[in-house]
């Protein structure tokens, strides 16, 4: 690398002869579009370090690659680029995911049945307990010093319906039932505890990854049709498309 010369005078410096490997251009700009945990969506953002990208689009999402694709531009030797965010008009700031946990069916160990999702991220210890009942099953919801115990819980229609029970009476977590083949009566989960844990991707919608999002307009300056009237950008990067298509909200046609 050259002397920096700072006063004037004769400097003596050894020049190598031999070819020299091909090096990337020192004035490389590049353009991210991906998902981002907030900021503007759809504009073009210049941005000029780790620490500007992090305090106009947040940090690391689990699940979506743009933050990992920007800090490692920037910690290769990266100087200045532009982030867009895509996602759909109304996309707000993306909230931590809940810590959830699937109850597998005890007749089907891989099949789930039912969905169990935190209903505040301040309780981050809650554990499900499954016991067998003379009719149905009892579960214990245990998380913050608290414990809620429903008895006599079934997947059938009526008083002791899991999801109606749980969900009206418990402060702690909200259940969802798992679309499944298996019989109403096989689908009593398998005894056993299930702690909460946060899942390690995000949920996507197709509004937020579809193509349409990425293309943007050029009229409007969104998506990639925003990045048109940039001449400097040298290269463009969607490293969020993949994780679109692994959430399965974008199809092969969509990549």
């Amino acid at each position: 690398m050259a002397t920096a010369y700072l006063t004037p005078g004769v400097y003596v410096e050894e020049v190598s002869g031999g070819a020299k490997p091909i090096e990337g251009v020192g004035t490389a700009v590049a353009a991210f579009l991906g998902i981002a945990e907030k900021g503007p969506v759809g504009k073009a953002t210049l941005v000029t370090n780790w620490t500007q990208f992090t305090d106009a689009f947040g940090g690391f999402i689990p699940g979506a690659y743009l933050a990992h694709a920007v800090y490692a531009y920037f910690n290769n030797g990266g100087g200045v680029c532009y982030i867009v965010r895509i996602g759909s008009e109304d996309a707000g700031e993306v909230k931590p995911a809940l810590p959830e946990a699937s109850l597998s069916a005890a007749t089907s160990p891989d099949q789930p049945t039912i969905k169990a999702i935190a209903k505040s991220e301040d309780v981050t210890d809650i554990t499900l307990e499954v016991t067998p009942a003379d009719e149905g099953f009892d579960l214990t919801v245990r998380g913050g010093g608290q414990e809620e115990k429903h008895e006599g819980l079934t997947f059938a229609r009526g008083a002791k319906n899991v999801f109606d029970v749980v969900n009206k009476a418990s402060k702690l977590v909200t259940l969802e039932e798992v679309k499944t083949n298996i019989a109403v009566a096989e689908r009593a989960p398998a005894a056993g505890q299930y702690p909460l844990a946060a899942p390690t991707t995000m949920s996507l919608s197709a509004a937020d990854t579809a193509p349409a999002v990425y293309e943007g307009n050029t009229s409007d300056r969104t998506g990639m049709g925003g990045l048109e009237a940039i001449d400097e950008i040298t290269m463009v990067c969607a490293p969020d498309i993949m994780a679109g298509y692994q959430a399965g909200a974008l199809d092969m046609d969509g990549l």
